[in-house]
C-alpha cells in the first residue's frame, strides 16, 4: 500500500497486520475508503486467516472505523479467522466498550500479545 495515509499493512504468516495511521473522519474521504477497500482485498487473500489491527497512532476513532471493523470481522468469521486489536488508547477502549465490541474482539496491550492470541499464526 504505497502512499498510504490512513493504514499501513504487512503480512506475517497468515496474519495481515494493519497499523492505523490517522483517524478516518468522514466516510466522504475517498482516500480512506480506497485504502480500506485495498485492505479488505488483502484480507481476502487465501493465505490470510487473521487480522491484527494496531491502534498505536490513533487516540480516537468514530463510527466509520467501527463500521469498517465490523465488515472486516464478518469476512474473517466466514472462514473461522480472528480479529485481534492492540495498543488502543483509553478513549478508544471506552468507544469499543460502549459499542460492546470489546465482547466480540480480543483487545491487547501490545502487538506481541495480540499476535500470540491468534494461536496458529506463523
Amino acid at each position: 500500500m504505497d502512499g498510504s495515509i490512513f493504514f499501513s499493512a504487512d503480512t506475517k504468516g497468515n496474519v495481515l497486520v494493519v497499523t492505523l495511521l490517522r483517524s478516518v473522519g468522514s466516510i466522504a474521504e475517498n482516500d480512506a475508503r480506497d485504502e480500506w477497500a485495498d485492505l479488505l482485498e488483502q484480507a481476502d487473500d487465501e493465505g490470510i486467516q487473521h487480522v491484527l489491527l494496531d491502534f498505536t497512532a490513533l487516540h480516537y476513532f468514530g463510527s466509520v472505523m467501527l463500521e469498517w471493523m465490523v465488515t472486516l470481522w464478518k469476512k474473517l468469521r466466514e472462514r473461522e479467522g480472528k480479529l485481534a486489536i492492540c495498543n488502543v488508547s483509553s478513549v478508544g477502549r471506552e468507544i469499543l466498550h460502549t459499542a460492546k465490541f470489546d465482547t466480540l474482539w480480543d483487545i491487547h496491550e501490545s502487538r506481541d500479545e495480540a499476535f500470540s492470541s491468534l494461536g496458529d499464526a506463523a
